[in-house]
């Protein structure tokens, strides 16, 4: 699988930026998902929300998005995916509590940026 090398040698490297390990683990764990693996699908999602806590010193634009609410979003539908409603429900209702209190920084900086 390419995005579980992908993430194999970021994970290792010094080189690649950290902020893009989520988003890596997290679209994993959806392949995974689709192939009802549940095991590793699930790995792959404790990796996604353990790599967050990894930070550097910059945020590359290309990754402002990236974060707890959009994982656990992905997270949600790979639950879907593998016939687990209810922990689907969890992570969808978390995500959008995110979005009803003003804690998720992506959507109401593009929502300032339209203005």
């Amino acid at each position: 699988m390419a995005i579980r090398e992908t993430v194999r040698i970021w994970g290792r490297s010094s080189a690649p930026d950290p902020n893009g390990l989520p988003i890596l683990h997290a679209r994993e764990a959806r392949a995974l998902s689709k192939i009802n693996d549940h095991q590793r699908c699930y790995r792959a999602l404790g990796a996604a929300f353990e790599s967050l806590t990894t930070t550097c010193d910059h945020e590359p634009q290309w990754c402002y998005w990236i974060n707890s609410t959009e994982i656990h979003m992905l997270a949600g539908s790979c639950a879907l995916d593998l016939g687990d409603p209810r922990r689907a429900l969890d992570h969808f209702t978390t995500a959008h509590t995110a979005f009803d209190t003003g804690n998720f920084p992506a959507a109401r900086d593009l929502s300032r940026a339209s203005r």
